[in-house]
């Protein structure tokens, strides 16, 4: 009896993640009203029609694997092309680091793909699983997507770590009007970074007003973090940032019992009292 896997290991992997993207499509669908952020640069019915779309490929590249039918290989190719043209253009709007990583993720099909070219078209032709190439571009494929996982779960925190390291040393001790003169000296993507993690950081204790120090932000990515952690949503850019900040909003549980009080040199920031 043949226990060799049906398909190659490495579209069995590209399948698995399909799926979960198949599933993560009709979730974001049926909850994005609550807490689920559309995917990539559209939002509305424009966002709704694009994961519909999303689903349907994804599924006939899915079931093309699973069959080894031929019009998978260039439904597939022209599909991850697709979504690399979506993400490149999410990334010039926001900047998100996540969008890297999925270009990264779809280059990696694409090559891999490519590869498997003779396995679509040639079905005639029993698989070899056993080939040394075979298995040396199943072992790229694995520790490609290993290293995408690994990269999408520490990355984001290690960045962060980093850039506080680098560009805000000891702001947490300062009152916040300071620190804001401190993060308006440097360069811009070095401010913009500072002016989010400084809301995010003293939120609990400073009332933002508005979020009027967030339209100092350039970066639409930062600027709607910015705006997140104020709950500022109507300002935000981002359809999927914009429903996560209706979510949250409605579920705070902030209160203040008392009027805040006016910090040490500062205009529009209102200190929370003790």
């Amino acid at each position: 009896m043949d226990n060799k896997p049906k398909i190659p290991k490495g579209l069995s992997w590209i399948r698995s993640i399909l799926i979960l993207g198949i599933v993560g499509g009709i979730i974001a669908l049926i909850l994005k009203n609550t807490f689920i952020p559309i995917i990539g640069i559209f939002g509305g019915l424009v966002g709704d029609i694009f994961i519909v779309v999303s689903i349907l490929v994804t599924f006939i590249i899915v079931v093309g694997i699973t069959k080894r039918k031929e019009y998978t290989y260039n439904i597939s190719l022209i599909w991850f092309a697709v979504q690399i043209l979506v993400s490149i253009a999410s990334f010039v709007i926001s900047f998100n680091f996540m969008d890297l990583m999925r270009i990264f993720l779809y280059l990696l099909f694409i090559w891999y793909m490519m590869k498997m070219r003779d396995y679509f078209f040639h079905r005639d032709i029993p698989f070899d699983h056993e080939n040394p190439v075979i298995k040396k571009q199943e072992k790229i494929m694995k520790y490609g997507i290993l290293l995408f996982i690994i990269i999408m779960v520490a990355a984001p925190q290690l960045s962060e770590i980093y850039m506080v390291a680098m560009i805000m040393p000891g702001f947490g001790k300062l009152e916040v009007s300071d620190a804001l003169n401190m993060c308006r000296e440097k360069n811009q993507n070095e401010m913009d970074f500072c002016i989010y993690y400084l809301v995010k950081l003293k939120r609990d204790d400073y009332d933002f007003g508005n979020g009027e120090v967030c339209q100092e932000i350039s970066s639409i990515y930062y600027k709607d973090q910015c705006y997140l952690y104020v709950y500022q949503c109507d300002k935000i850019t981002d359809e999927g940032t914009r429903q996560i900040c209706y979510s949250l909003s409605k579920i705070s549980t902030k209160t203040d019992n008392n009027p805040p009080t006016q910090p040490t040199g500062g205009s529009n920031l209102t200190q929370r009292p003790n």
